[in-house]
């Protein structure tokens, strides 16, 4: 067993992020926005879900 998950995030940052859930003190990050191509031409918007380190 390693100290990392499968999306290489370390099981102490997990740690981390669930006791300041519970703690209600985490601070969420805001989605980076990206746009998708549509067949038509136009784009769709699409947030992406931000992890800092």
């Amino acid at each position: 067993m390693t100290s990392e998950t499968v999306d290489g995030m370390s099981l102490a940052k997990i740690d981390t992020t669930i006791g300041a859930l519970r703690r209600e003190s985490y601070r969420w990050a805001p989605a980076r926005r990206v746009y998708i191509p549509k067949k038509n031409g136009k784009r769709r918007p699409l947030g992406v879900p931000t992890v800092t380190a």
